[in-house]
């Protein structure tokens, strides 16, 4: 088992906003076959209808939200509502690489960080491709004009942090996820990249 140190605890947040029951069950499947099982997992859905978990075997709170909030909202919402020390964040048509926690915990007993970036993958005609890493890349020019690879779903929070400088902006939709990051570096927060944890992004999305 890869265990945190201090009891120290990973929960993991999947906002939800269209019934696509493909994908979300993808997604959970690549959470249920993680190396490290998060301490909770909580859906937040600002969708319509509700998630089929009959063949998932994890523990799993949903949660309801106001219709079409926004990804922003949701995933605010959840990190309010989570328990754990650290929340990972996972989209409903994302997935893991089935070690992606478990670098994550090395990552945090090891260095103690605000916040973790991890390497995103694309999935493109049903292959997994290289995107793009943002090790070296986190810095306020670049920010300031792209994005080197910070998606809603390859970051991992400190709560505490995260709830201090207020989440995710929904204002700034589509560039909610550099946003926040750049608040954290000019809060002064310790981040660092996680290469090796793997986010997998999908080209296309319906």
């Amino acid at each position: 088992r890869f265990l945190l140190k201090n009891n120290m605890t990973i929960g993991v947040i999947i906002p939800k906003l269209n019934n696509r029951p493909k994908y979300i069950k993808e997604a959970l499947n690549s959470v249920q076959k993680q190396t490290y099982s998060p301490s909770e997992i909580i859906i937040v859905n600002n969708g319509t209808g509700e998630v089929d978990l009959s063949e998932i075997n994890l523990n799993i709170r949903q949660i309801k939200m106001i219709f079409r909030a926004g990804v922003a909202q949701a995933r605010n919402f959840g990190a309010s509502m989570a328990n754990s020390d650290y929340i990972a964040f996972l989209d409903d048509d994302d997935m893991w690489d089935h070690r992606y926690l478990e670098h994550m915990i090395n990552k945090i007993n090891n260095e103690k960080p605000d916040c973790l970036i991890a390497k995103l993958d694309q999935l493109s005609d049903g292959k997994i491709v290289d995107y793009k890493n943002a090790q070296g890349q986190i810095r306020k020019d670049i920010l300031m004009v792209r994005n080197p690879g910070i998606n809603g779903s390859s970051v991992v929070f400190k709560k505490k942090i995260f709830l201090d400088v207020g989440g995710y902006n929904p204002k700034l939709t589509p560039s909610e996820d550099k946003t926040l990051i750049f608040e954290l570096i000019k809060n002064g927060s310790f981040i660092v990249s996680v290469p090796e944890s793997k986010a997998v992004l999908r080209k296309k999305r319906d």
